[in-house]
């Protein structure tokens, strides 16, 4: 089991920005999430569901633009990405980077600059090919309500959870 620390500060303003967004992009789970799609039913590229390409021997992929844009929540991702870091992001969409916009927030000691120790940290936590997990609505607030000042993320076999301890 290890930890990651994340600022709990700045990860405020980050879902205090999603939630003021306009528009929003939709994570890895919102593009499997049914209840996103016209109608309930995943989309394609081509507008089919996963019902009719299967019955035609075909594989499935859903089209993130075939949800519906005002039923994407405002969400804080933490991205595992190699040599990239980890690091927390929410789903603002636009045409300026998180990065640009101030609204990344790295682990302490998982940054870039960090080096070989990082991608050590981060093949030890998620393996090597990457992660990502969308944090649960309640953690910021319950982090807050126990006192802390970072978000304390436990990771054990590549599943996260909330630390209070």
């Amino acid at each position: 089991m290890s930890q990651l620390s994340f600022d709990l500060t700045r990860l405020e303003t980050m879902a205090a920005e999603a939630q003021q967004a306009k528009q929003l992009t939709p994570t890895y789970d919102d593009l499997w999430n049914a209840k996103l799609y016209p109608d309930g039913d995943l989309l394609n590229e081509y507008g089919e569901t996963e019902a009719e390409v299967v019955l035609n021997g075909g594989e499935f992929w859903p089209d993130w633009q075939k949800i519906e844009a005002n039923k994407i929540k405002p969400q804080l991702i933490l991205m595992a990405e190699g040599p990239h870091g980890i690091y927390i992001i929410n789903n603002v969409a636009g045409d300026i980077s998180p990065i640009e916009r101030g609204m990344i927030c790295f682990a302490e000691g998982c940054k870039p600059s960090d080096g070989q120790a990082m991608l050590n940290k981060q093949a030890e936590l998620f393996g090597y090919d990457g992660h990502s997990f969308v944090l649960p609505k309640n953690w910021l607030k319950q982090a807050k309500q126990a006192g802390k000042q970072a978000l304390i993320i436990k990771v054990q076999d590549a599943q996260c959870e909330l630390f209070l301890s």
